[in-house]
Parts: C-alpha cells; sequence; structure tokens
C-alpha cells in the first residue's frame, strides 16, 4: 500500500492576536493544518511544547520575542525551538531581529529566519523550502508496504495501547530517513512458518511487537537495507550501541554500516547497509536464520554461518576481549536484563503445584515456575561467573545468515550480559519456535530436552537418540544445536555446565512468561524447561531421572546397535532398555559426518560408559574431542586446496585456530597409542 498525503500540521507560537489570526488564515489558505497557541510569558511557551507534543506539529512558526516585544534581548522564541523538537522551527520575528536571529539558527536548531515585514510570499517559500529539505510529510515519496500493511495498521500494532498518533506519522518517519528518495518498497521482515502452528508468528508478535525490522528497497535499486522501527528511545539506544560496540567492533567483511536515522515523537527508525550480504531478501540470498532453518534440509547448510557469526574476527572476539567478573548471582543477571521479568511473577509462581503434566505428554515433570521459585538460590554456587558484550537479542529474525557467513541486526540490547547469554537465547528460539514441530511431537522434545541434559562437561558432545535421527527436523535442529553447545564451550571457555543450563532455564522461564498459557510454543518451552529443573535438582546424582519417566534408546552407530537408555532411580528399569539396529530409517540426507561437517556419533564404549556414570573416561573424550576438530581441520585443508590463494580470511582464520586448540588438547593429554 502507498503512502496517504495528509495536510501538513504547523504549529504557530505567536504572542500577538493580529499576526496570529493572519498566520493562521495564511495557512489555511495554503493547504496546511494550523494549530494555535495562546497565552502570556510563560504561559504560552508551555502551551506551546505541549501542543507540539500532542498533535505531532511537522512545523512550528514561532516569534522571537515571546516575554517582552519591546526588549531586544528578549530571545525566549529561540530558546523554545529545542523544547519543540522533532517538530522543525522557522523563527518569524520583526527585521530587527534578522542580524540576531540568522547567527544564533545553528544554536538553537531553527531551520530558517522570515522577517515579517518581508510578507507571506517570503514566509511561504520558507515553508516550502524546509518541508523539502526535510522530507516533512512524506509528499516526495511514494512508499510502498508489504503484507497489505499501511503507516496506521503498524502504528496500531506497534503501539495498540497509545492513543493520539497520527495516522500518517509512520510515513512521515520514512520520508525522513529517505529524503533524498522517490519510492521506498518495505518488505517485512516477518516469522514465515509453513506448519499449522500459527501461534508461533503470533507469539512472536507478543514478544517483540514495539518494534518492526523491515527490507527497504530504495528506487529499484539492487542492493537492500535493513530498517529497524521502534520506539524513539530505543532508536536512541540501539544507535549508541552499535557506534560502541559494532562500528569497530567487528573486523571481518561482512558487517553492517549504519545509514542513517531517525526519530519522532512516538517512533523513530534507523537504517543498516550489509557489506557482503549480496541478494539480501532474495530467494537466494541472505535470509533470516529463521527462514533458512525452515528451508534447510539438513544442519550442513546452516552451521557453517553460525561458526562463521562466532568467529573470532565476528562476535566471537568478544569471549576474548573486555571480559569483566558478574558481581550478582546468573539468575539475577537474567533478571535484570529484563526489567525483572522473574521476579515480579515469584509470588504468583509460588501458588502454583510442584509437579504437572504438560499436553498429551503424560508423564509428571517438575512444574519450572514452582520449582525455579524454590530452587533458584541453587545457583549461587555456581564460581567464576564472568560477563561479555554479547549482542543480547539473539533470535532467528535478528540473524542474516547465507551459506557461509551472518549478518545480525537489532543492537537495542547490546552491551554486557553473562557470557552464555547469545547462546542460550539461540538455543531457546530454535527449540521452540523456529523448528517446525506439531502438536503431537512433544515426546522428541522431551527427547531433545534430555539430550542436552545429559552431558556434565561444557565440552562433551550430547548423544542422539532413535526417535531424533528418524525424524528429519528433530535431526537437524539436535545437530545444530550441537554445533552451538560446542561452539559455547569453545569461545566462552566456561567450566561448568550448570552455568549454561541455568542460563537455558531462565530465557525459557522468561520466554513462557510472555506466551499465552498452554499455547503449543509455551507448552514446549515448559516442557524443556521441566526437564532442565529435574537436571539441576539432581545433578550430583548418578541417576537424576524418575523411573517413571519414558525410557530413552541412545543410538550408538559405531557399534550397531543402541546405547542402554539413561540411567534412572530404580535399577529395574534395566527392563526398558531398547535396542536399535543401525539399519534404523534415518533421514536421506547425506550423513554430515561424510561431509565432515559436524560429528555427532557416539563416543566410543568407554565414553559411553562415562555417559551412563559406570566408569571414568576423560582421556578417551578428550581423544573424541581431538578427532572431531582434526576432522573439520582435514575439510577445510580440502577447501582450501580447491580456493588456491583466493582461500576467504574466515576458513584461513578457523584453521589457525583449529591447529592451536589440537595442539593445546595434545598438551593437555596426549592421546592414547592405539593397539
Amino acid at each position: 500500500m502507498t503512502n496517504d498525503h495528509r495536510p501538513v500540521r504547523i504549529l504557530v507560537v505567536e504572542n500577538d492576536s493580529t499576526w496570529r489570526s493572519d498566520h493562521e488564515r495564511n495557512l489555511k489558505r495554503w493547504g496546511y493544518q494550523p494549530f494555535i497557541v495562546s497565552g502570556s510569558r510563560r504561559r504560552l511557551l508551555d502551551a506551546a511544547m505541549e501542543r507540539s507534543k500532542h498533535d505531532r506539529c511537522h512545523l512550528a512558526l514561532v516569534d522571537m520575542r515571546l516575554i517582552d516585544d519591546d526588549s531586544s534581548d528578549d530571545i525566549t522564541g529561540l530558546e523554545l525551538v529545542a523544547s519543540l523538537q522533532p517538530t522543525i522551527a522557522i523563527v518569524v520575528s520583526s527585521s530587527d531581529d534578522r542580524r540576531k536571529a540568522v547567527a544564533a539558527l545553528r544554536e538553537y536548531r531553527a531551520v530558517n529566519f522570515v522577517g515579517k515585514e518581508d510578507g507571506p510570499a517570503a514566509l511561504k517559500t520558507a515553508i516550502s523550502e524546509a518541508m523539502r529539505d526535510f522530507a516533512i510529510g512524506a509528499r516526495h515519496l511514494s512508499i510502498f508496504w508489504s503484507h497489505d500493511l499501511s503507516s496506521s495498521a503498524i502504528r496500531t500494532q506497534m503501539f495498540p495501547d497509545k492513543t493520539g498518533i497520527p495516522d500518517d506519522e509512520i510515513d512521515d518517519l520514512i520520508g525522513r530517513l529517505f529524503a533524498q528518495a522517490n519510492h521506498v518498497r518495505l518488505t517485512l521482515v516477518a516469522d514465515d512458518r509453513e506448519s499449522s502452528d500459527r501461534d508461533v508468528s503470533d507469539a512472536t508478535v507478543v514478544l517483540r511487537r514495539k518494534s518492526r525490522v523491515f527490507l527497504a528497497e530504495v528506487d529499484q535499486q539492487p542492493a537492500l537495507l535493513v530498517v529497524k522501527l521502534a520506539d524513539p528511545d530505543k532508536i536512541m539506544r540501539e544507535a549508541d550501541n552499535f557506534d560502541r560496540y559494532v562500528k569497530l567492533g567487528v573486523s571481518n567483511n561482512y558487517i553492517p554500516v549504519k545509514e542513517s536515522q531517525c526519530t519522532l515523537w512516538d517512533v523513530g527508525a534507523i537504517a543498516y547497509r550489509y557489506i557482503g550480504a549480496n541478494g539480501l531478501g532474495n530467494k537466494y540470498g541472505p535470509q533470516t536464520l529463521t527462514t533458512a532453518f525452515r528451508r534447510a534440509e539438513n544442519s550442513a547448510q546452516i552451521t557453517p554461518s553460525l561458526r562463521f557469526f562466532f568467529d573470532l574476527h565476528g562476535w566471537g572476539h568478544w569471549y576474548r576481549t573486555r571480559l569483566e567478573t558478574l558481581t550478582t548471582s546468573l539468575v539475577t543477571a537474567y533478571d535484570q536484563i529484563w526489567r525483572n521479568a522473574l521476579s515480579q511473577n515469584y509470588s504468583a509462581w509460588q501458588t502454583q503445584t510442584s509437579t504437572r503434566r504438560f499436553g498429551g505428554f503424560e508423564a509428571l515433570l517438575p512444574n519450572p515456575p514452582c520449582w525455579f521459585v524454590q530452587n533458584y538460590h541453587l545457583c549461587e554456587h555456581l564460581r567464576q561467573l564472568r560477563q561479555a558484550i554479547t549482542h543480547g537479542d539473539l533470535h532467528g529474525d535478528n540473524l542474516f545468515v547465507d551459506e557461509r557467513a551472518a549478518w545480525p541486526i537489532d543492537f537495542e540490547r547490546t552491551g554486557y550480559g553473562p557470557l552464555l547469554r547469545d547462546f542460550v537465547e539461540l538455543i531457546q528460539d530454535l527449540t521452540t519456535r523456529i523448528a517446525c514441530f506439531g502438536d503431537d511431537d512433544l515426546p522428541l522434545i522431551y527427547e531433545l530436552a534430555v539430550a542436552i541434559c545429559v552431558p556434565e562437561r561444557p565440552n562433551e558432545p550430547m548423544q542422539p537418540t532413535a526417535a531424533l535421527l528418524s525424524h528429519p527436523e528433530a535431526r537437524k535442529l539436535f545437530e545444530v544445536v550441537q554445533e552451538l553447545q560446542l561452539l559455547a564451550a569453545e569461545r566462552a571457555q566456561y567450566d561448568d555446565r550448570r552455568e549454561y543450563l541455568w542460563g537455558l532455564l531462565c530465557n525459557h522461564l522468561f520466554v513462557a512468561s510472555k506466551l499465552p498459557p498452554e499455547s503449543p510454543r509455551w507448552l514446549r518451552t515448559m516442557l524443556f524447561a521441566a526437564v532442565i529443573c529435574q537436571r539441576l535438582d539432581r545433578w550430583d546424582r548418578s541417576s537424576w531421572m524418575p523411573v517413571d519417566w519414558p525410557a530413552i534408546a541412545f543410538v550408538d552407530r559405531s557399534a550397531g546397535n543402541s546405547a542402554s537408555v539413561l540411567a534412572c532411580e530404580d535399577a529395574t528399569q534395566s527392563s526398558a532398555i531398547a535396542h536399535v539396529p543401525a539399519s534404523h530409517p534415518l533421514s536421506t540426507d547425506i550423513p554430515l559426518q561424510q561431509q565432515g561437517l559436524l560429528d555427532v556419533s557416539l563416543p566410543d564404549q568407554d565414553t559411553a560408559t562415562s555417559i551412563t556414570h559406570t566408569g571414568d573416561a576423560e582421556r578417551t573424550h578428550l581423544q573424541t574431542l581431538r578427532d572431531m576438530k582434526l576432522k573439520r581441520l582435514h575439510v577445510l585443508q580440502l577447501q582450501v586446496a580447491t580456493f588456491g590463494i583466493q582461500a576467504p580470511p574466515h576458513v584461513v582464520i578457523e584453521m589457525e585456530e583449529l591447529q592451536k586448540e589440537i595442539a593445546s588438547l595434545d598438551a593437555h593429554e596426549p592421546p592414547r597409542a592405539s593397539t
């Protein structure tokens, strides 16, 4: 839809009633909508500021002497100008004030001076020039919105509880953002989920309804811009964070560049250009991670871009520089980020039952809110917690990716946060929103949650289950989460895996607090949280799963059958052991192991024993980790051979990192000689 051209709103601030009447009559004759304020001395100034804000006036005609017409020292009109912004002001006063006013225009941020003796034609010209120079009212611009949107529709979506916002304010904002353009086409970066689980799209709106992100095509130019709309204070904060952390904080060749920004009374906008993102938004160009994941046939189409994003020359460098000690508990740190969204629910959560069932999943599990209120003090036992510069809102719609690179958007919350903040936010979004599951897939969510909770060390790989591997979407998700968890261990180099689980639990509870209770995503989120609660509650026990929880068959493809079910409280649970032949039907995709991009196969028998808590296999674990890194290094070396001297910098950098990590593993624990 295109923008509608509505009358430009012009405020008249004049202490002389005759001049007020003349201005009002002329403005109406010229097709403008005048807003008149009256009063004397301070009341006139207050009325002008209130009317400018209330009626969102585009322009203001301000007399220079508003207190004392006979005093050449009276410049109250000039002093008022800054208080009227974002209203654009033209000073209209006696010609005797011209020299002083013109000299002070820049200081007081007025845009022009017109002498009262210059006549109506001069004033009309000054108004036209201001409208042209500042793109007021977007009258120069044709705006085309996707998804049947319009300026008024976006206003209603973003600010449903705020009254008085003009229908055309967002059109006006876009006009000022692209002051030199003739045509702008804006396409909403939206959740395009193809499954029947429509609550996901709605939930995304609930979680961040006060901002919108668009791809902008300007005058049919091939390079698209990313435009974010949000509250003016948020846009100012985002621009400041970009200048502080992103502008010079990312050193690779795939970076955002701030093009322009603008704020009006109720909404602001910021536009970015993305270096290296050829074809951004096109079918075969970079897409949001949400879209890319859903279109991907396997995890190999996703994991390289995630590794690129957390590369040491990208966002990953923040995990090596400017680290600080976290001076609060982990729960408190997350709660403060979300403006006490957790703690303000404590009273209500305390009244809930301690256990519950979720949807059609019949097992009785801890009720996460109740368990959290009773046990969040346990995270105080975590030691040596650190904080780093984090993106702060790393969900799937804030990251554009292609087959090899990634570009972040939305830096409003960028800054210091818990060390694993970005990883847990992204994993939470992938597992409960982005991945496409049906209402009857809660057992798969349960198995994935258990698989995430089993490892005891940060760099310990997860074990797949037969059910996860036989479901293409679940398998893809498992492998992407596997990669992110290992990346977190590599980059953050944290020591206690409970730090990761507590962060994940906090994120699940925060997201659930914003979702409609019992909705599909809410059920997935709470089921994940329940399994994490059980794991944290019995962290030091060799058997942490209750006997009545469904048994899980962990697949050992190297041995030709499944590993034993995770040990439970009751030793008789061994009767539930399942064995899955190696020929168990899996996805028809080429296994990632054969591509050398990801190894999710079980470690050897010694390591499997350690996972079921029947022995110590530290040496074997280090050997497995070394083998994984060595395999990845060999793949990259083959890629470099194909690139020749034009190998991408991020490939060379990753090879250097892997070589250092392999050397470090060799120094820590030499590999056992084969027999």
